[in-house]
């Protein structure tokens, strides 16, 4: 549960510490998908790692098993930018190859500035400070009201990109949502073998019923992504409620319901 823009005493791994007493680990990495989470599971396990307990909490990122330009499942959501390092690898390398071949020029007035700003440098920080007007009262400076959300309540947006196609595509709802719940089921199976209780949560996203929630705060581009991404949430959502439903009914397993 990595918890962009949180500090580490406010992602919900920290809170469920605090409120337990439990040592809790919080192995959550930016832009994983729940197969992602699977091959760490594996390394630590195979590491020697024995913990008490393991929690699942996936759903959003498995919104990348419904962008339209994905081909196969399960896959990463880096894959696109892993791809366009591959296709322009060869021109990154003479690239780099030009720039070490050149000589590099040593600049007399950069030698000796460099101690200079060795001793200056706290100084300068102290100045900045100093001198910020942000710091001595100065009224900040008025938001532009057409990229914030001042203008334009939630309610007044409507779809307009359909890069996401699960709430278009019935299969492709239905091969994302059996992707997440086979990991699962080979997660829960793993750990179950181990001894290790396992619990599986499919997380609340402001794409499902945002009526429900306050978004009018939002800026107008974020307001406009839920938008755009709605449909496809609910469709795969609802699509793994009913995968786990008819499938895997008899395991102890514990999934949220969002409705």
């Amino acid at each position: 549960m990595w918890g962009i823009g949180a500090t580490n005493e406010t992602t919900i791994p920290s809170f469920f510490s605090t409120m337990t007493g439990e040592r809790v680990w919080n192995f959550g990495e930016i832009a994983y998908t729940s197969f992602q989470e699977l091959i760490q599971l594996q390394m630590m396990l195979a590491n020697g790692y024995t913990p008490k307990a393991v929690i699942f909490y996936d759903g959003v990122n498995e919104s990348f098993y419904c962008n339209a330009n994905v081909q196969s499942l399960p896959t990463h959501v880096r894959f696109d930018d892993y791809l366009q390092y591959v296709s322009h690898y060869r021109e990154l390398e003479q690239k780099l190859e030009e720039a070490q071949s050149k000589p590099r020029r040593i600049d007399a007035l950069d030698l000796m500035a460099q101690p200079f700003q060795f001793i200056f440098s706290p100084y300068q920080d102290l100045w900045r400070s100093a001198t910020d007007k942000r710091s001595i009262g100065a009224k900040p400076a008025k938001p532009d009201r057409r990229s914030l959300s001042t203008g334009r309540p939630f309610s007044q947006f409507r779809r307009k990109k359909f890069y996401k196609i699960c709430g278009d595509n019935p299969e492709r709802a239905k091969a994302a949502a059996a992707m997440t719940v086979e990991t699962w089921l080979l997660a829960y199976d793993l750990l179950r073998s181990r001894g290790i209780p396992s619990y599986f949560f499919l997380q609340p996203s402001s794409h499902i019923k945002p009526e429900s929630h306050q978004l009018d705060y939002l800026l107008h581009e974020n307001k406009q992504r839920i938008a755009n991404e709605r449909d496809s949430f609910v469709k795969r959502y609802n699509e793994t409620n009913l995968a786990y439903t008819m499938r895997y009914s008899q395991c102890l397993w514990l999934v949220l319901r969002f409705e």
